[in-house]
């Protein structure tokens, strides 16, 4: 079978190809699955050796861990003020 090479030139390994056509076909979810099971690792093994392979393949950039739910108590924080100020106003 002939070598994977992603278009920014990583190689991907026999080993990781089916992993890396999940990860290309938006499976994430799917290739942690297939990852885990067949290694017989934990979630968070399988998830952060995901990741790293999407991030090589350059499909995810080495940033978008993280901030996502921090984001979202940000967002909530400043609606409650907003509402809050707004409640303030109409009584």
């Amino acid at each position: 079978m002939e070598p994977k090479v992603m278009p920014n030139g990583y190689v991907v390994s026999e080993e990781d190809r089916p992993y890396a056509e999940l990860i290309e076909s938006g499976a994430m979810l799917m290739a942690v699955k297939e990852y885990k099971e067949t290694k017989g690792c934990g979630l968070k093994e399988a998830k952060d050796y995901i990741d790293e392979l999407a991030v090589k393949m350059g499909i995810r950039s080495g940033y978008d861990k993280g901030g996502g739910c921090l984001s979202v108590v940000i967002v909530l924080i400043v609606s409650w003020f907003f509402l809050e100020g707004f409640i303030a106003m109409m009584l």
